[in-house]
């Protein structure tokens, strides 16, 4: 007779948040991309599909202030749902302002999380990203790249910069760009199965 170790039969279980930006929603490609391969190796997948209508919101910090403000309300609501304590891996996936509203959940609800980051406004440089993955265009106009050099430099983070790239990780280039999200992909992945 075999006898199985208490415990033995668990299933763990493995949660990937998207946090979309405003304008790049969740089916587009690096979130896209990013859901499928999680469903792939066994992530369970949450959207948090909030909504906000606002223009002119680069350059205007008090603009910026409220609609991370409205957004993280959003967020809190979406994810309320959620027992965190649940699952044994939380990967929060986020794009632009996703990425400020992503940071601050998990400072905010003191998740232990790993993050990927695409293209991160300057407002998600204020929280701690340690053992994050962040994705940086050298030409993003949300993010002064010398400011971003300065803060990876002095943190625990993997970071990687597309050169010539823009807000959405694009050169204007479509065979270039290609290659980029393939690149990128591969990375993400090597991230995601690295637990």
């Amino acid at each position: 007779m075999t006898t199985q170790p208490i415990g033995t039969n668990k299933v763990e279980k493995k949660i990937m948040i998207v946090f979309p930006g405003i304008g790049y929603n969740v089916d587009k490609p690096l979130l896209y991309y990013n859901r499928k391969m999680a469903a792939e190796i066994g992530y369970e997948i949450k959207n948090v599909p909030y909504t906000c209508f606002v223009e002119n919101l680069r350059g205007d910090e008090e603009k910026i202030r409220q609609t991370i403000s409205t957004l993280y309300g959003q967020a809190e609501e979406i994810l309320s749902e959620i027992n965190f304590s649940d699952y044994s891996d939380i990967v929060f996936v986020a794009k632009s302002i996703g990425t400020c509203i992503a940071a601050k959940y998990s400072s905010e609800h003191k998740l232990i999380t790993r993050n990927i980051l695409y293209t991160p406004i300057e407002e998600t440089l204020n929280f701690d990203n340690t053992g994050s993955i962040i994705f940086h265009g050298t030409n993003d106009p949300w993010c002064n790249n010398e400011l971003f050099l300065n803060y990876v430099k002095t943190s625990n983070i993997n970071y990687h910069l597309v050169e010539h790239a823009n807000h959405s990780l694009e050169t204007g280039d479509m065979v270039t760009d290609i290659m980029n999200l393939s690149g990128i992909m591969s990375l993400s992945k090597e991230y995601f199965l690295s637990i």
